[in-house]
């Protein structure tokens, strides 16, 4: 009962072998190109047993070969959705072939769509590129050829990591990982400079592989700087305007931001915090407004307290103050405290020194607001006053070149 149904199962299996040897042999005989092509659409598996039933289904109708075509590169080609154009004339050219028609119009047309294939191929490519540049480090820039330039990353990347934790590992100090946070920057970084290589490479320019240490040095000896670097650098208060040539304004916030850290942290004066994020946001702004304007206009090195020399008495009497408060807390009140064991003095006088240091400025900026609007407003009636004298004189003028 079985035999009749195992010798039909060889029989189809030689008929199959048969058929797949003379596609094979067909295959063969084709060019070169349109051998690539039909082993790009079927991949690298070599399913001949898929090829032949295609091959078989096609010698019938085109109409069908294409829909099963259409149907093999959807199931197989979903991730790549923007070739499916470029693959559906190139199923054509596979019919063509398999039916022997090699007319000099059908061959134009085969080297037009190969060339359309081919350059889909290279923007596939680039995407592809593009998509790779990961957090593992520039493999995007090694999938266009930029070794130079890929191999600089990764040592950046992988190498701040391994510093930062070596670093902290020796000492014992865990604040040197929040350094870290400089490895989403680097990884950004890369990933755009990935983009705009793709932008320049299907625009028709050569990609030149240089590292991101030899594009600075160029910049050094042109006198240009880069604007991505001094976006970057402005992340910490001063460092992007010093970057860009503005030495008086990038000090004056370098020192503002740690001058005030160092300070509030020395003097335990918590009620002063809040100033320490808006030197931050200030100076990071600034910084980006400075990029931005960077070779559109020149930059001039405005310092950040012009006058202070008027104020030179204020700045004196609280940095006096401040020195009292310091030896105070570090000098009388540790003696009155052994004196007087009972006593919690640091912690009420830290308590009343901020209480009436928030009282002090409140007042003193109330009192500055109100006497700095009744000046404001006795400037402006003068104005007003010597505007309306002047429209007076020109009327009297005007009447009397009339008389």
């Amino acid at each position: 009962m079985n035999m009749p149904g195992r010798e039909e199962d060889v029989l189809t299996r030689l008929v199959r072998e048969e058929r797949q040897e003379k596609l094979r042999e067909r295959i063969n005989q084709l060019p070169a190109q349109h051998r690539d092509i039909i082993t790009a659409y079927y991949l690298s598996e070599k399913n001949y047993e898929q090829i032949a039933r295609d091959a078989q289904v096609a010698v019938k109708t085109v109409e069908s070969r294409l829909y099963r075509a259409r149907q093999w590169i959807r199931n197989h080609w979903k991730e790549d959705e923007w070739l499916m154009p470029a693959t559906m004339d190139m199923a054509h050219i596979t019919v063509d072939h398999i039916r022997g028609r090699h007319t000099k119009e059908n061959t134009l047309i085969r080297k037009a769509t190969w060339d359309r294939w081919r350059w889909t191929k290279k923007e596939y490519i680039s995407i592809k590129a593009v998509s790779m540049a990961s957090p593992k480090g520039s493999l995007g820039h090694l999938h266009l050829g930029l070794l130079h330039r890929g191999l600089s990353f990764l040592i950046a990347f992988f190498g701040s990591f391994a510093m930062m934790v070596f670093v902290a590992s020796i000492t014992n100090e865990s604040v040197f990982l929040m350094f870290l946070l400089i490895l989403p920057v680097i990884w950004v970084y890369c990933m755009f400079d990935a983009v705009q290589h793709v932008h320049r490479k299907q625009a028709g320019e050569v990609l030149q592989d240089r590292t991101l240490f030899e594009e600075l040095e160029m910049g050094r000896a042109s006198g240009r700087r880069s604007k991505v670097l001094a976006t970057l650098l402005s992340a910490f208060p001063g460092a992007g305007h010093l970057y860009l040539g503005l030495q008086k304004r990038g000090m004056q916030l370098m020192f503002l931001f740690l001058g005030s850290i160092y300070i509030l942290d020395l003097l335990r004066l918590s009620v002063f915090l809040f100033m320490i994020p808006l030197i931050w946001f200030y100076s990071f702004f600034d910084g980006l407004q400075c990029s931005s304007r960077y070779g559109r206009e020149p930059l001039t090195d405005q310092p950040i307290f012009k006058d202070w020399a008027r104020h030179q008495r204020l700045i004196g009497f609280g940095i006096a103050a401040l020195g009292l408060y310091y030896l105070v807390i570090r000098l009388v009140i540790p003696q009155l405290n052994e004196m007087f064991p009972n006593v919690f003095m640091t912690y009420e006088i830290r308590s009343y020194v901020n209480t009436v240091i928030v009282s002090l400025l409140l007042i003193f900026g109330g009192l500055k607001l109100l006497f700095g609007k009744q000046r404001g407003a006795s400037a402006n009636s003068a104005v007003h006053r010597n505007e309306e004298g002047a429209d007076s004189l020109f009327l009297f003028k005007d009447r009397d070149d009339r008389l």
